[in-house]
């Protein structure tokens, strides 16, 4: 997909666009705030035309990995959701963690 980014979270960058979305969603807001405050270095973030549009996040729970895909209502069914799930599925890929 042209114009889609998927890069490093940057707080400074991405912070209020993150919590302008998920307003109202109670869930991904708690799941967004537990990744940010403990696994910092685990979310990524969706950027198309320069706006940051949605996010992937992974947290731990009982030595299981908890992965976390929120895309802006606006931006949905555009391939965006398709697009951090072959991020997360890269990122958790066994040959990739060698």
């Amino acid at each position: 997909m042209e114009n889609l980014i998927i890069e490093p979270y940057k707080p400074e960058r991405d912070k209020i666009a993150i919590r302008a979305m998920l307003r109202g969603n109670g869930h991904f807001d708690e799941m967004f705030q537990e990744s940010e405050e403990n696994f910092h270095g685990g979310i990524f973030v969706a950027r198309y035309n320069g706006v940051t549009v949605g996010f992937l996040s992974f947290s731990a729970f009982k030595r299981q990995t908890v992965t976390t895909i929120f895309v802006s209502k606006e931006y949905r069914r555009l391939g965006i959701g398709t697009e951090l799930m072959a991020k997360a599925d890269k990122l958790l890929s066994p040959k990739t963690r060698q």
